[in-house]
């Protein structure tokens, strides 16, 4: 009965034994987990980030093909203006400028 008793003792310590490693090992995995997560939340951040500035960048690059457009004909116009010696209006990368054309 004593050794019936013995074997029971250690089938228990056995099994809290388990137990243990198993709520260990759980909690190893939900803290590898966690981070996992956490970074993965900070590239989707990062990821965002990148569209958006990609996305400012593409109506930045929008706007700056489309002025041009507007540049060369305000200069085609000013080069009209200018041979016929009226005031000519010529644009410039900081604003507008007047100018007078001589009469040839």
């Amino acid at each position: 009965m004593q050794a019936l008793k013995s074997m029971q003792d250690i089938f228990d310590a056995k099994i809290k034994e388990m137990q243990r490693d198993r709520k260990k090992r759980d909690a190893e995995r939900e803290a590898e987990a966690k981070e996992q997560r956490d970074i993965n939340q900070l590239q989707i951040i990062a990821l965002e980030a990148r569209i958006s500035q990609y996305e400012k960048n593409a109506v930045d690059l929008a706007v700056r093909k489309n002025r041009p457009a507007l540049v060369s004909v305000t200069q085609a116009l000013a080069g009209v203006g200018a041979k016929s010696g009226s005031t000519a209006m010529m644009a410039s990368g900081t604003g507008w400028l007047t100018s007078a054309a001589s009469t040839f």
